[in-house]
């Protein structure tokens, strides 16, 4: 697991208490047969985080909470099109996340066992 970090500049530095209650925690998990890279932009500031996440990886971030703009890519190394999709969320201070990044068909499931057909999941 990768633990980043992204959040707007501050004048002061907040106690460990104030800042929890800041920032929401974001978890993506990567449950499928190829990269992605996440790129989420905060709609208030501008600031823009930007996150490869290998295969059968996670990926904790912590971030401001407001209203975001995401766009997630599926990486293909030239097998096939990269597929983007771009959408909006909002996270809520002090809240958790959990993000599965899956495709409709995998040759490997990350458990090892046969993956099933399923379609794409995004929590």
């Amino acid at each position: 697991m990768v633990r980043c970090r992204h959040q707007a500049p501050s004048g002061s530095a907040p106690s460990a208490v104030t800042k929890a209650k800041l920032l929401a925690r974001l978890t993506l998990l990567n449950t499928s047969d190829c990269e992605w890279q996440i790129v989420i932009t905060s709609v208030a500031s501008g600031d823009r985080g930007t996150w490869k996440l290998p295969v059968a990886k996670s990926i904790e971030a912590e971030l401001v909470g407001g209203d975001y703009v995401v766009e997630q890519t599926m990486l293909t190394d030239g097998v096939g099109a990269d597929a983007t999709r771009r959408f909006s969320m909002q996270l809520e201070a002090g809240q958790s996340y959990r993000w599965r990044l899956m495709t409709l068909l995998s040759e490997e499931a990350v458990d090892g066992r046969t993956p099933e057909k399923t379609k794409a999941s995004y929590e």
